[in-house]
């Protein structure tokens, strides 16, 4: 090519292949499908709860961002697209935020995009994150991996009721499904659910570094 030469466009365009696709934690959203029969009820920037069937007493706060302005029909019904973002990690911020608060304990089904943005708020907060074992199942098991990244320092176990509630519930944990999920974590862990005397010894037995000092001691 020379100076005063002609250049003509390319015929094409190739976009190329998506790769992957990077998801922004800090701001979660859900992707909702609400029956026509409802949608008069919803408007943007309403303040809604939103439960998840598949995990019981699972209900988080969040806002209408958007409604899609035309139905369409999933699973047979009729019904209109609806986005919401997620507040638990604005709440939090709002709550820590020159309190002085140095422990934050997670008890709910939080995700590991809220425990990232705790420990954003401060270099001196840590996190203790909740792990609901319901038999011999824990919902966040698979998960385990990516709250430790998110930065959680210490996790605790705890036993969910059979009707779903979650947190002094009286429910005795299976030492050895806690000893099974144990090999999966790398950051110490406490054990609550039903821990007495009588169970103390073989709950001991099963998770050979638990530390069953004085509960009222200072553990930090």
């Amino acid at each position: 090519m020379s100076i005063g030469q002609a250049v003509s466009g390319s015929g094409g365009f190739n976009s190329g292949t998506e790769v992957l696709t990077i998801a922004d934690l800090h701001n979660l959203i859900i992707n909702a499908h609400i029956n026509q029969a409802d949608i008069s009820r919803l408007h943007q920037d309403q303040q809604v709860e939103v439960a998840v069937e598949a995990v019981p007493g699972l209900v988080v706060m969040g806002r209408i961002e958007r409604i899609a302005p035309q139905a369409t029909i999933r699973n047979n019904i009729k019904g209109f697209a609806v986005r919401i973002f997620l507040k638990d990690a604005d709440k939090l911020r709002e709550a820590l935020e020159g309190s002085g608060v140095h422990w934050v304990q997670l008890h709910g089904y939080q995700t590991p995009g809220v425990v990232r943005a705790v420990k954003e708020i401060s270099p001196d907060i840590r996190v203790l994150k909740v792990l609901h074992v319901r038999g011999d199942d824990c919902v966040e098991a698979p998960l385990i991996g990516s709250y430790e990244k998110a930065g959680v320092d210490v996790f605790l176990f705890d036993a969910v009721a059979k009707d779903g509630r979650v947190g002094s519930t009286g429910e005795t944990l299976d030492p050895a499904v806690v000893a099974s999920l144990a090999e999966q974590i790398s950051r110490p862990f406490l054990l609550a659910g039903g821990l007495s005397d009588d169970n103390r010894d073989e709950s001991a037995q099963d998770s050979p570094n638990l530390d069953l000092g004085d509960p009222f001691a200072d553990p930090f």
